[in-house]
């Protein structure tokens, strides 16, 4: 039986599941940012590429310097705001200490930390809806209308994805997760997690899958 074919997707489609400017994914497309291939009048992004995106803003690695004109935010700007308002600021420490957010710790103490992320999550969404003028309040970090820069990516793998894929499960005892901690391993496959649209989707409006 032949396997199904991938579906692709629109521009549209892309920007609705990133929450971004449609204007701003073509804007990937031309740079070369973001495959995507025009059998007529418009751009279709194969499901791959998308997930690639994801992948490459989730994944350690040494980035060329950004244009000045996407340098609006870093991730060490991002400390004392998430600090003054939430109380804690994991979602901007350096790559290298991210990944070990929840290791070497309890499984209390992990599910402590990922409650703080989550409501420093929350927060930022409120932030980027404001930047993006989907709310009537007024953006706080970056002007209304103005591009967040890559920074976003790295926010939205950590805050929606990253976190969820390491935190603890309810149903997992102390030392089934200080077992797993130990070895790094995800409870829930991240590759699975790019390829569910829905649950990309329902993370970027605050709802759990």
């Amino acid at each position: 039986m032949a396997a199904p074919e991938e579906r692709f997707l629109s521009t549209e489609e892309v920007a609705e599941r990133l929450q971004v400017d449609e204007q701003t994914v073509r804007r990937w497309i031309k740079s070369g940012k973001l495959e995507a291939v025009k059998p007529g009048r418009e751009w279709r992004i194969p499901p791959t590429a998308f997930e690639a995106l994801l992948e490459s803003y989730s994944s350690p690695k040494v980035q060329a310097p950004l244009p000045f004109e996407e340098k609006l935010m870093s991730l060490e700007e991002l400390k004392p705001f998430l600090e003054d308002e939430v109380g804690s600021s994991w979602l901007a420490l350096p790559e290298e200490e991210w990944r070990e957010w929840w290791r070497g710790v309890s499984k209390e103490e992990a599910t402590k930390r990922y409650r703080q992320i989550r409501a420093e999550w929350t927060l930022l969404k409120q932030e980027f809806l404001a930047t993006w003028g989907k709310v009537e309040a007024e953006p706080r970090l970056v002007p209304r209308g103005q591009d967040w820069g890559e920074v976003y990516f790295t926010l939205f793998a950590r805050g929606s994805l990253g976190a969820f894929a390491d935190a603890p499960k309810k149903n997992e005892s102390d030392e089934e997760f200080r077992l797993r901690s130990s070895e790094g391993r995800h409870h829930k496959d991240f590759t699975q997690q790019h390829e569910d649209a829905e649950h990309i989707k329902q993370a970027l409006v605050g709802t759990r899958a």
